[in-house]
């Protein structure tokens, strides 16, 4: 198999040894034409670029992943040709959930930080919190 393509957002993509490869093996079969390959990184024509400079969690490793002709061979297919997208939807059945979790985790956070500098910011002696657009904007933080 030659695989050709790229893919953004990849978790550990610039520190992972191998990588699970979702591709389109038969475009004509809709979901049905996908296919996991394993890929080991330092295979010719795999290449990854960081991506830095994002707005949160810093910690995790995010990266683009370039492949270009990158051969692997028929042994490294995982399950069957044309029988990836059960595996890919196993996976975000479980592995998206959490990814969820953070960001209402991280929008609940904001919302707390804001209601607390609204409460002790104060502007034309009084605080912030008590002026009507503050409060609508706080009513829309915590709807959303």
């Amino acid at each position: 198999w030659v695989i050709n393509g790229n893919k953004m957002w990849i978790t550990n993509g610039t520190v992972a040894d191998i990588a699970v490869v979702m591709t389109k093996t038969s475009p004509g079969d809709g979901n049905r034409g996908i296919t996991a390959f394993l890929v080991p990184t330092d295979a010719d024509g795999f290449r990854t670029e960081k991506i830095d400079n994002k707005l949160g969690i810093r910690a995790s490793d995010l990266a683009e992943v370039i492949l270009d002709d990158v051969r692997v061979p028929e042994e490294n297919v995982i399950g069957g040709v044309d029988e990836g997208f059960y595996q890919l939807m196993d996976f975000f059945a479980s592995g998206r959930v959490s990814v969820a979790a953070q960001a209402v985790g991280t929008a609940q956070a904001a919302l707390d930080a804001a209601v607390d500098y609204a409460d002790e910011r104060e502007q034309f002696d009084q605080k912030i919190a008590d002026f009507q657009a503050i409060q609508h904007k706080l009513a829309e933080m915590a709807t959303n």
